[in-house]
């Protein structure tokens, strides 16, 4: 069950992830980020799927490292038409929530509060008997080197993270560089953020540009997609069981 946490990107998760075809419906409202309404999905065939729930991420705290144990799942709600509509719990599990303060964020990184905490939701797929059967992301893909992934995050107050960093290194004639820019404006309660990606790379080098905000990008057309268990990775998540929260709101490293 762990291993099929997704957001809403969940992203990404959070989640969102974690992106996109076929023209958006009116009906899709981001205006309230504890309410999703998801029409017109696309992806992979979605006939199994009966019931969405809400879900969350349950979490140890040990040795400066939290650890994924589990996974809070809430009441479903029907899954009609390739969309749904839920409501995000209003109260979570404490075992969802990572304080922002348990771990050091680098130097240019601006956390206006340490104590905060937050949670990642998102939405998993289930059959008529109850059975996970894969997830929802919404996201934007342009090609293989273009993206951005929504994540919803659940914070128990305002929080303001800014911004950026840089980082490189190379490898004989090889080079790497990473570039984030961070801007983060959460409000207490559920948030939907957004990691725009971009990666340009040639034989000799390879260079990954991400923003993290609470703005939705400008120009681009976020689909929802179902991805069902066979390549559901909770790409909302982090691929190890412990993490960095720090990592995954730099690189949706999840």
């Amino acid at each position: 069950m762990i291993k099929r946490f997704l957001i809403l990107a969940t992203g990404s998760m959070i989640l969102l992830m974690a992106t996109t075809a076929c023209k958006k419906d009116k009906k899709d409202d981001y205006g309230d980020a504890s309410v999703i309404i998801a029409t017109n999905i696309i992806g992979d065939n979605d006939s199994e799927v009966a019931q969405v729930k809400a879900i969350s991420p349950l979490f140890d705290y040990y040795d400066g490292f939290y650890e994924l144990v589990g996974e809070y799942e809430a009441v479903p709600v029907p899954y009609n038409n390739h969309g749904f509509k839920i409501n995000l719990p209003i109260t979570l599990p404490d075992k969802c929530f990572m304080v922002i303060g348990n771990e050091g964020f680098p130097e240019g990184i601006f956390v206006s509060d340490k104590n905060a905490k937050i949670a990642y939701g998102g939405c998993g797929a289930y059959d008529k008997y109850g059975k996970m059967v894969g997830g929802f992301s919404l996201k934007y893909e342009k090609g293989e080197n273009e993206f951005c992934t929504a994540v919803w995050i659940y914070c128990d107050r305002n929080l303001v993270i800014q911004g950026r960093l840089h980082d490189e290194d190379e490898y004989y004639e090889y080079r790497w560089e990473y570039d984030s820019d961070l801007n983060y404006h959460l409000k207490k309660g559920w948030n939907i953020v957004y990691m725009y990606s971009k990666i340009h790379q040639t034989e000799y080098s390879y260079s990954h540009s991400v923003k993290g905000t609470t703005e939705k990008p400008s120009g681009i057309d976020l689909r929802w997609y179902y991805i069902n268990d066979s390549y559901y990775d909770k790409s909302s998540l982090p691929k190890d069981k412990t993490f960095s929260i720090f990592n995954i709101l730099k690189f949706n490293n999840l």
